[in-house]
């Protein structure tokens, strides 16, 4: 009996554009890839499939939680799109953000497990969608060997919500916060000991250590110096590598729908997208994947059969 693979060809389908399109992004461009193996209106209605994000079956690691900022400048009638400040353009742009858990294993791999989007003026904050998302992965069983995140995300509340779920935490933290009743600026850091106490609002001791013109902050129970701390928050870095890979390669700012539901499928599909270049070509950099991608599509070597075992 032959076997139709229609069903998940139409799945992965909108992922598959992402990838397999060069220039500039959009259903109309994408439709003059090489073979025209879709129309537009196909890859539109592809565009409703939703991703889902596995959580199962991850090495040791760390938990990373970041945002990025979704560049709308340019629209005039997308749902949703607000103005709000851009720490990375040090300016305020139209747009929206989003919240993207992320693990880093040990081995070095890396794997989204959440996306949630946040809109200025909406239901929920982003220290909301933080807890939301914790609470949510903790009871899928993940059990990180640190999270990571900056200085946004170190409410009071998220850091009682961590330690009461001996979750050990490492982030970095503004200066104008209080240990101990007095500011963390007037503390001397000799010999990059780290300093013990209590910050305000905070119910749990924290350690503190001065890196350059940042503070980084642990709950962890062992004494730590500058160096531990620094080493351990640097994995962070990796989820900033996810988002500048996303919108350079996977076109995370590229969809022209004017619903926001779809605005956020576009985004989950480019993070799909990212996560199938990571697990095939573990030995190559991100671009050069897609490069890879790019020559076994113009040349009709490798299309669209070898990524039918890719769940978007």
């Amino acid at each position: 009996m032959k076997t139709s693979h229609t069903g998940q060809v139409n799945k992965n389908l909108y992922t598959l554009a992402l990838l397999a399109t060069e220039s500039q992004f959009s259903c109309k461009a994408a439709e003059l890839n090489p073979g025209k193996r879709w129309s537009h209106d196909r890859l539109y209605r592809a565009l409703n499939n939703p991703v889902v994000f596995e959580v199962n079956d991850l090495p040791e690691g760390d938990l990373v939680v970041d945002d990025v900022i979704v560049d709308k400048s340019y629209s005039q009638a997308i749902e949703g799109v607000s103005t709000i400040y851009s720490p990375g353009d040090e300016r305020y742009v139209k747009g929206y953000a989003l919240v993207v858990f992320m693990w880093h294993g040990l081995d070095g791999s890396r794997r989204v497990l959440r996306v949630s989007a946040w809109q200025s003026g909406g239901k929920h904050t982003k220290n909301e969608l933080f807890r939301e998302g914790v609470t949510f992965l903790s009871a899928q069983g993940l059990s990180p060997r640190r999270i990571c995140f900056d200085s946004w995300f170190a409410s009071s509340e998220n850091l009682n919500m961590l330690h009461e779920m001996n979750w050990f935490y490492v982030c970095r933290m503004k200066k104008n916060r209080y240990l101990n009743g007095e500011k963390i600026v007037s503390y001397r850091y000799w010999g990059a000991k780290s300093q013990r106490g209590l910050l305000r609002g905070v119910q749990h001791e924290v350690q503190v250590v001065k890196d350059g013109h940042r503070f980084l902050m642990t709950n962890a129970r062992q004494q730590v110096n500058t160096r531990a701390l620094k080493s351990w928050y640097k994995r962070r870095w990796a989820i900033e590598e996810l988002f500048r890979e996303l919108k350079q390669c996977l076109h995370l700012e590229r969809c022209y729908c004017r619903s926001f539901t779809q605005q956020l499928q576009h985004a989950c599909h480019a993070i799909a997208g990212w996560q199938y270049l990571r697990d095939n070509y573990p030995h190559k950099s991100l671009y050069a994947a897609k490069r890879e991608v790019l020559y076994l599509v113009r040349y009709d070597k490798a299309w669209p059969d070898a990524f039918l075992n890719h769940a978007a």
